[in-house]
């Protein structure tokens, strides 16, 4: 585990993410109109981002993907799966090896993977992180994909790629359980890895990955345990981010299998950070207590019950990532209450930030939650308070 932790950029326990898409910036007065919504668009927006703080940026939708109105194979698959549901907009990766061609600038699609590069090494010339979103769930072949028609892996071998099959039913669900299926997905990673050198990893929809072959819902699954042990993915930070925590092993009770290899997006943080501090819930001060001191029913070792070890094993608190939302979501005001009232809303927030800023394990926010300059000032004053307190934030006892 330290081999593992010396190759990474930034220390485990160091980080601050913030996530972002390369759309989105129609607004943003320090991005060249001519750059907007594309990859160097986020260079553009590179002094915005090292002003957080950020030592990570998690960019979403890179890979190639088709855009599709939101339908009922998009809102609950055949394997229980909730992602996608009241977006009327979903992007669905349509390829797993090659960067999406509408962030190109200059309307050149061939540009995508030189611009992306271009972002890459940029980042990386700040000192920061760069991790992509992949999602290996729910692809554009939904219902056949776009207007009926076959594509990719549905066309290839549908039955093979997908759960349920392919044809004009096909539910879109990539079957993670099947052999051949593990090897594109391991393949693909490798290829970002040493194409594009990203730093990581955070696979959205994470609970599709535990399933075997036929939708069974595995404690220890192969794809799981090849990402925790592939030799060039151990430079990488890998977070598992699922939608729906009931559908891990065990009902989710002990996070995602992680082998004390893989990070986890505590989707337990954000329902209670949101419960107390916004709706003024009652009970959850208890609670409130163990999300601060770093959800040791998640990350502490726990040896009995006969759970195997990719869900027994501890980890430190620096592997929870502690947000207020699911990966690549909306504004945290909006989140806060923004629609009923802003001035609340913006009080809220800044408490919910800063119960994510002083909390034991790593935070993430959407980045453009911090352009507005009071929230920005705010963040930067609590990251030197987590700076000076490191000490106690993240206590020697933990590595």
């Amino acid at each position: 585990m330290h081999g593992r932790r010396d190759m990474w950029r930034t220390a485990l326990g160091a980080d601050w993410i913030a996530f972002m898409y390369c759309t989105g910036s129609d607004a943003d007065a320090s991005v060249r109109s001519e750059h907007r919504n594309t990859y160097l668009g986020v260079i553009d927006r590179l002094a915005d981002i090292k002003a957080t703080g950020a030592t990570a940026v998690l960019l979403g939708n890179v890979f190639l993907s088709s855009n599709k109105p939101a339908g009922a194979a998009d809102g609950a698959s055949s394997n229980g799966t909730s992602a996608g549901a009241g977006n009327p907009q979903v992007r669905r990766p349509l390829s797993f090896f090659a960067p999406d061609t509408r962030f190109a600038a200059g309307g050149n699609p061939g540009d995508a993977a030189n611009q992306l590069k271009e972002l890459v090494k940029a980042v990386h010339k700040e000192g920061i992180e760069v991790l992509l979103e992949a999602e290996f769930c729910l692809t554009s072949e939904a219902g056949g994909g776009i207007g009926g028609r076959l594509q990719s892996y549905a066309g290839l071998d549908g039955d093979m790629y997908l759960r349920g099959g392919g044809g004009p039913e096909a539910t879109g669900v990539l079957n993670t359980g099947q052999p051949v299926v593990r090897q594109l997905l391991l393949d693909a990673l490798r290829w970002w890895v040493t194409e594009y050198q990203v730093d990581g990893f955070c696979f959205v929809n994470a609970e599709n990955l535990t399933q075997d072959p036929h939708g069974g819902v595995l404690d220890s699954p192969p794809i799981v345990e090849e990402l925790a042990s592939d030799p060039l993915l151990a430079s990488c930070k890998l977070i598992a981010a699922s939608a729906n925590d009931s559908l891990l092993p065990r009902s989710g009770v002990r996070g995602f299998p992680h082998y004390g290899v893989l990070l986890e997006w505590n989707n337990h943080f954000g329902a209670d950070m949101l419960g107390l501090l916004r709706d003024n819930a009652g009970g959850l001060l208890s609670t409130f207590a163990t999300r601060m001191t770093g959800s040791q029913d998640l990350f502490a070792a726990r040896w009995d019950g006969g759970l195997p070890g990719g869900l027994a094993a501890g980890r430190r608190p620096a592997f929870g990532v502690n947000a207020l939302e699911p990966p690549l979501s909306g504004s945290l005001l909006q989140l806060a209450g923004a629609a009923e009232d802003l001035d609340r809303a913006e009080i809220v927030a800044r408490s919910l930030l800063m119960a994510v800023l002083v909390a034991q394990g790593t935070p993430a926010f959407n980045a453009p939650t911090l352009s507005r300059k009071g929230l920005l000032r705010f963040v930067r004053g609590v990251l030197k308070i987590r700076k000076k307190y490191k000490h106690l934030l993240a206590p020697s006892m933990f590595d």
